[in-house]
């Protein structure tokens, strides 16, 4: 994410232009490889199934929140050793949900540092875009926005550049690239605001034609 350290930025194009330096694509870990990295991190045991599925689905296999969740995860006693075997305690850990985030402190600010910088009407159409979901029909998204189709989809091409929002596996739809980042987008808008968003969310469902 250079887009708020142009600096950076600027040296890293150098580079590349001198075949000094190459980027890699890191793509999320399996859930094979996110139950082997937790193991690595507690140092001990194996761990349960159910807590490896739940630990996969909580992080999408993305390292960074896989290391941050663990660290919440044993510093506030929600997995336990059982007998070699470390278990999650999923009554005690609340459901992710918009309003209500228990993201880490450290993952929520790089998220955070991803939307830096974004202009006024590119965080309007990303919040408006969070609160349809996770994954979001085009049509929707520009019938709530109440903007020409161009103009939103230039702003959705910006928020790709940003890995704020990719592509969805769904004709027509995009979505975003993580939940982390939906939340913390969601939840950047005044508690005031979020009843409008929803409003025009609702009027552009409304007004679609698949409706």
């Amino acid at each position: 994410d250079f887009e708020e350290r142009p600096l950076l930025s600027k040296t890293l194009s150098s580079l590349e232009r001198l075949n000094a330096v190459k980027r890699l694509a890191l793509n999320p870990l399996t859930l094979e490889e996110t139950t082997n990295m937790a193991v690595s991190m507690l140092g001990q045991g194996k761990l349960e199934p159910d807590t490896a599925g739940r630990l996969y689905h909580e992080t999408e296999g993305n390292p960074m929140f896989v290391a941050e969740i663990l660290k919440v995860f044993v510093a506030e006693g929600r997995i336990r050793l059982e007998e070699g075997i470390w278990v999650l305690d999923t009554v005690a850990i609340p459901r992710t949900s918009l309003g209500g985030s228990r993201i880490p402190v450290t993952v929520r600010d790089a998220v955070q540092r991803r939307i830096v910088g974004m202009q006024p009407a590119e965080l309007d159409l990303a919040r408006l875009a969070a609160t349809i979901g996770r994954v979001f029909p085009f049509d929707i998204l520009q019938l709530a926005a109440d903007h020409p189709g161009d103009e939103v989809f230039e702003l959705i091409t910006s928020l790709m550049r940003r890995k704020v929002i990719l592509e969805a596996n769904v004709r027509d739809s995009y979505m975003f690239y993580n939940q982390p980042i939906l939340e913390v987008i969601y939840e950047s808008s005044p508690a005031q605001e979020r009843k409008l968003l929803h409003a025009r969310v609702a009027r552009g469902i409304e007004a679609s034609p698949d409706s």
